[in-house]
């Protein structure tokens, strides 16, 4: 039953990103980071999948990748490098406001601030390894762009490099982060298995969002403000 949810999930993120695509890349950034952030919350949260444990904040993450192809494949690389610095200067913001957050007294009347502790104790080291796991964004733009490059035209070829970009890129992101994360937090087998099982649900994931680079190119064509020419976003 978890799968069905975190499914549904994952797509409901993909069609809303659809909708930013037709606002424009503007919409693109500020979706997606937002998306990075409630990742960052529900990270810790763990959940079954495929028979397997893993986090949920693996599904919603994911929807950053198919953001980051998108933006390279309709506005072209820099955009995707300028996103990938985007998020990674919101993951700093929301690691120095959750900490201060840790750090500030409470008032006498709050009752929420046990709970925020909880919630936001590991921030700092999530954080971290969010920053340093950003890698697999770089990873996902140049491996893109390589196959952009190499084979441009043509439904399957795009499909190709979507999927191929989106699963090394979310593969290398997943193992770096969950090693820096959560070693010697939690037990050497558990952690495996949720590295195992978040590499096997990116796959997964992976694999479901390429009809959604599709709709992508349909959503950007509706609005004239979106207008580009090859010359402005072929890779580069």
């Amino acid at each position: 039953m978890s799968e069905l949810y975190c499914l549904v999930a994952f797509f409901s993120m993909c069609f809303a990103l659809i909708g930013c695509v037709y606002l424009g890349r503007t919409a693109v950034f500020v979706f997606t980071v937002g998306c990075i952030l409630v990742s960052n919350v529900t990270v810790t949260k763990q959940v079954e999948f495929l028979g397997l444990t893993t986090s949920l904040g693996v599904f919603i993450f994911s929807v950053t990748y198919l953001a980051n192809d998108i933006l390279t494949e309709y506005w072209g690389r820099r955009e995707a490098l300028k996103l990938v610095a985007a998020n990674l200067a919101a993951q700093v913001a929301f690691m120095a406001y959750t900490t201060v957050s840790i750090w500030t007294p409470a008032a006498r009347t709050d009752d929420a601030s046990s709970a925020i502790v909880t919630l936001f104790t590991v921030t700092p080291r999530i954080t971290a390894a969010a920053i340093i796991a950003a890698i697999g964004g770089l990873v996902c733009v140049s491996i893109f762009s390589y196959l952009k490059a190499k084979y441009r035209k043509g439904w399957l070829a795009l499909a190709v490099r979507n999927g191929v970009s989106t699963i090394l890129g979310n593969w290398v992101n997943t193992v770096v982060f969950f090693l820096i994360a959560f070693y010697g937090v939690m037990p050497d087998a558990v952690l495996f298995q949720i590295v195992l099982s978040a590499i096997i649900a990116k796959f997964t994931v992976g694999i479901l969002d390429t009809p959604f680079m599709f709709l992508a190119r349909w959503a950007k064509g509706l609005n004239p403000a979106n207008k580009t020419f090859e010359s402005d976003w072929m890779s580069r």
